[in-house]
């Protein structure tokens, strides 16, 4: 077999948060005289399974069976190139496959055993490597199943498995962030394991010192994990402890996407999160502004007499903590809000305006010094596709949110802005409206909404 790496894949990985990682023609040989596991159930069948089919036994056979066959192997591979279903007629890709509950399952078990990456074939030609990761942004009891039981199944294996990796890593503290992180996970990404609320037992099952400790290298303190395990409990207590809700992360974690440095617990409890429920009331304690207690209250109160209000005012500043901001932006200049303007839930995106995010927050682009050698390393393999991302910066920077759920054709999005007045004039740094680029990329409803809003509208699409 042949395989060819993507030209200016070494180039791109790095923007996309990827490890520059490609397999080797060394690689190959190995794969020559290789055995091959090709997973039953991930093979469509002629007639698909019901839910009345008498196969309880010999299926959980075969679901117990399927981490130790993944851990047998030394390579995993994702056979999903585009094409059109034939006899259904819509199109299945990696995007499609990703989807599948039993195919985020053997992703998580691949992942789950350790440090490897995963490879991904587009056709008998092209082949690139990817992180195993993305399960932890899919995970398997939300994904598509064509009989319902088995969600449940995959819950229970995905739980112990996750319970067994963290008890693993418990005793084994060389990887203390996988550790935590999996720890803070497993609340979610399965129904077995339930949280605790009580903050010094909380602490001691992280191997955590303190409220506001910060664990080098990547800077992820207690508030962090509160914040991915939707401990609301716990983010209410550590905020208590003076624990700052807009601490940032120092570093990447090798393997893990959208990682990068600069995360504030808001924007990992974003990205993390998949129940929407939790995320929402995850969210909710973080970005919230506590009330000082009937007690502080009285004692500020008494300060002010004794002291003058001075004293008063600086003990209100050391009590009362303001929430997390949701304006406060990561190393390439996104926030919450904007994010959230163009794809995230309608809910949130109130919740973040209420919180005080700004409408008017407008994008400015920032190019850490890795980016931009990708960037330039990128110009000389690929000019056609540097110059579509200069482009794509110079579109969007200077756009506010409704610029983005324009873009987007949130219309919800886009309701829920204007009502909190926002600026339906408002250019990004080459001349765009919102209606602009709604129209431009053929959002009717967005565009219908917009020109109604819209004084003298220009119907300039240049």
């Amino acid at each position: 077999m042949k395989i060819q790496i993507c030209p200016g894949a070494a180039g791109m990985l790095p923007l996309f948060d990827a490890d520059n990682r490609l397999t080797q023609n060394n690689k190959q040989h190995r794969l020559a005289s290789a055995y091959l596991w090709y997973d039953y159930f991930g093979i469509p069948q002629i007639v698909e399974r019901t839910e009345d089919q008498n196969v309880g036994t010999e299926l959980q056979k075969a679901v117990d069976s399927i981490p130790a066959y993944i851990a047998r192997c030394q390579h995993f591979f994702i056979l999903a190139p585009p094409m059109m279903h034939v006899h259904r007629g819509y199109l299945v890709n990696t995007q499609a496959w990703s989807e599948r509950g039993w195919c985020r399952t053997e992703l998580a078990c691949w992942a789950l055993h350790g440090d490897r990456p995963c490879y991904n074939m587009v056709s008998p030609t092209l082949i690139f490597e990817t992180t195993p990761s993305g399960w932890i942004l899919c995970p398997p009891r939300f994904g598509n199943f064509a009989v319902e039981a088995d969600r449940a199944t995959v819950n229970k294996l995905i739980g112990i498995m996750i319970e067994h990796r963290v008890e693993f890593l418990r005793e084994n503290m060389d990887e203390q962030f996988e550790f935590r992180l999996l720890n803070a996970l497993q609340c979610h990404m399965a129904t077995l394991h339930k949280a605790k609320t009580d903050l010094d037992a909380w602490l001691k099952d992280f191997r955590f010192q303190s409220p506001t400790e910060a664990a080098p290298p990547y800077g992820w303190t207690p508030i962090h994990l509160a914040a991915v395990q939707g401990n609301v409990a716990i983010i209410d207590a550590l905020v208590e402890r003076s624990a700052d809700v807009n601490a940032k992360t120092t570093k990447k974690y090798k393997t893990l996407l959208y990682s990068s440095k600069g995360k504030t617990p808001l924007m990992l409890a974003a990205l993390y999160i998949s129940d929407e429920e939790v995320s929402l009331a995850t969210l909710d304690a973080l970005v919230r502004t506590p009330r000082a207690s009937e007690r502080l209250v009285a004692l500020k109160l008494s300060l002010e007499t004794r002291e003058g209000s001075t004293g008063g005012s600086h003990l209100l500043n050391l009590l009362t903590r303001k929430g997390a901001n949701p304006d406060d932006e990561n190393k390439f200049g996104f926030s919450m809000t904007k994010n959230i303007a163009g794809v995230g839930n309608p809910e949130l995106l109130k919740l973040c305006l209420e919180r005080g995010g700004r409408h008017d927050a407008s994008f400015k682009a920032k190019f850490p010094v890795s980016l931009l050698f990708s960037g330039m390393r990128l110009k000389k393999r690929m000019d056609k596709q540097f110059h579509y991302l200069t482009h794509l910066v110079a579109r969007i920077e200077g756009s506010v949110p409704l610029h983005q759920a324009a873009e987007m054709g949130n219309v919800e999005g886009i309701r829920i802005l204007l009502e909190s007045k926002a600026k339906v004039d408002a250019l990004t740094r080459d001349g765009q409206t919102a209606l602009n680029l709604a129209e431009k990329l053929g959002h009717s409803s967005a565009s219908l909404l917009l020109r109604d809003v819209t004084p003298g509208i220009n119907n300039n699409n240049n």
